[in-house]
C-alpha cells in the first residue's frame, strides 16, 4: 500500500499576491492554490516544498497528515497577539514547540502515531475543524497550548516530577475546535477530564460597548497603526489583538484552582477520573436496561390485554395464518399460540388452551413443518395427548 499524505496551507490574515503565488507554484505544480490556500495530497511521492519556510513568509495555518501516522498542526500569529514567552511556557517535550520570525510566532504541534494513521479521508474537513484554534489563541484562549503540553504527558515525554504550566479557564468546556483537537491527535480524554479539575471557569466575554470605551483611551498612535495594519496590509489579526488587550487590562485574570500539579499527580488523577467515568457509564447502561425491561413489560401487558379483548377471533386467526397462502406464516402461528395460552393461563383456563393446542397438532400433523415449529416452542402435542386432544371439542 502506498504511504498517502495530504499538506493544506491557509493565508488568513492577508492574501497572496501574484508573485508569491508564482513562486509557490514553481514548487508545487501539482497543488490546488488561490489567494487563500495552497493544497496537495500524494500518494506515490513527496512535498517538496519547505513547510517551516513557506509559514515563516507566507501561511498563517498549516495542516499535515500522514497514512503513516504524522499529524502536524503550524498556527502562526503576530507576536502581539500571542507573545512568544506565553506559548513557549507549554512546550518542553517534541510535540509542542515555537519560535519567533519576523514579528510573529510559529506554535507548531507535532506528533506521529506509531500505529498509523490508516485511511485517509482527502475530504474530511479536519483542517477546517481545528483552524478557529488560530483565532482563538489570538484572542488571549490558552487551551489548545495547554492541550499539546497534556499531548505530551499522555505519551509520557515528560518526568513525574514536572510541574504543569500555567492551567487556563474553561477546560471543562472546550470549544469545538479544541474538542477536534483532542480527537485527532487522541489525547486521552480523562487526562483531560483530570487537568479540567484545576481550571477556573472562562470570564463572560467583553460587550462591544466596553470594548469600544476602551478603544476611545488609547492612544491616537495606536489607534492608527491598528487602522493602517487593517487597511493597507489587509492583518485580519487586528480585532484579535485589540480584544486580547482589552482583556488583560480589564478582564480579572482567573487563577487555577490550585497550585500547580506535578505530572506523576495528573496521571494518577486520569485514573482515577477513568474509573469514575466508568462506574457512571455502568449505572447509566444499567438505568438504561430496567428502563428497556420495564417499557418491554409494560408492552406484553397491553398486547395480552388487547389479545384477551379479541380472544375468540385470535383462535379464528390461527387457522386463517396456517391455511393462508405461501410462504406458510408458521412463526406467526406459533407467536399467536404462545400469546393465546398465556392469556388462558392468566384467567386460570391453561387446560382450555393446551386442549386446542392438541386439537391443532392432530388436524395438521400432516404439516412436519408447522408440527416441528410447534414442538421446538414446546405446543406440540403426540401420543395419547394427542388421541385425546382429538377428541376434546374445538370452539
Amino acid at each position: 500500500m502506498s504511504e498517502f499524505q495530504t499538506y493544506e496551507f491557509l493565508a488568513i490574515d492577508r492574501p497572496l499576491s501574484p508573485s508569491e503565488m508564482s513562486t509557490l507554484r514553481g514548487s508545487s505544480s501539482r497543488a490546488t492554490l488561490t489567494p487563500g490556500r495552497l493544497a496537495v495530497s500524494y500518494a506515490y511521492g513527496s512535498f517538496k516544498g519547505d513547510a517551516d519556510a513557506w509559514m515563516d513568509r507566507y501561511f498563517d495555518v498549516f495542516f499535515h497528515e500522514a497514512s503513516w501516522g504524522g499529524h502536524r498542526l503550524d498556527l502562526r500569529l503576530p507576536e502581539a497577539a500571542l507573545p512568544f514567552e506565553v506559548a513557549d511556557a507549554y512546550c518542553g517535550s517534541e510535540v509542542v514547540s515555537v519560535r519567533a520570525k519576523g514579528g510573529h510566532v510559529v506554535v507548531s504541534f507535532n506528533w506521529i502515531d506509531e500505529g498509523g494513521s490508516g485511511w485517509i479521508d482527502e475530504d474530511s474537513g479536519r483542517m477546517s475543524d481545528l483552524v478557529p484554534l488560530r483565532s482563538e489563541l489570538a484572542s488571549g484562549d490558552l487551551r489548545c497550548l495547554y492541550l499539546g503540553w497534556l499531548l505530551g504527558v499522555h505519551l509520557e515525554l515528560h518526568d513525574d516530577d514536572d510541574e504543569e504550566p500555567a492551567c487556563p479557564p474553561g477546560l471543562k468546556r472546550l470549544t469545538a475546535a479544541q474538542e477536534a483537537f483532542v480527537d485527532w491527535f487522541e489525547i486521552d480524554p480523562d487526562l483531560v477530564a483530570a487537568a479540567a479539575e484545576a481550571s477556573a471557569d472562562l470570564a463572560p466575554p467583553p460587550g462591544n460597548a466596553a470594548v469600544l470605551a476602551w478603544l476611545g483611551t488609547r492612544p491616537a498612535s495606536e489607534k492608527d497603526a491598528w487602522l493602517e495594519r487593517l487597511v493597507e496590509a489587509g492583518d485580519g489579526s487586528v480585532r484579535a489583538e485589540i480584544l486580547r488587550r482589552f482583556r488583560d487590562e480589564n478582564v480579572p485574570v482567573r487563577a487555577a484552582l490550585r497550585p500547580p500539579r506535578r505530572v506523576s499527580e495528573l496521571l494518577d488523577a486520569a485514573l482515577s477520573a477513568a474509573s469514575a467515568r466508568q462506574q457512571r457509564e455502568q449505572e447509566r447502561a444499567a438505568r438504561e436496561r430496567a428502563e428497556r425491561e420495564r417499557e418491554a413489560i409494560e408492552a406484553r401487558e397491553r398486547h395480552l390485554s388487547a389479545l384477551a379483548a379479541r380472544e375468540a377471533a385470535a383462535w379464528k386467526d390461527v387457522d386463517a395464518l396456517i391455511n393462508g397462502t405461501a410462504p406458510r406464516r408458521y412463526d406467526e402461528v406459533v407467536a399467536l399460540l404462545l400469546d393465546l395460552r398465556e392469556v388462558c393461563g392468566r384467567s386460570r383456563r391453561l387446560s382450555e388452551a393446551e386442549a386446542r393446542i392438541a386439537a391443532l397438532s392432530i388436524e395438521y400433523a400432516k404439516r412436519p413443518a408447522l408440527m416441528d415449529k410447534l414442538r421446538k416452542a414446546g405446543l406440540g402435542a403426540v401420543g395419547n395427548e394427542a388421541s385425546n386432544a382429538s377428541r376434546s371439542p374445538r370452539r
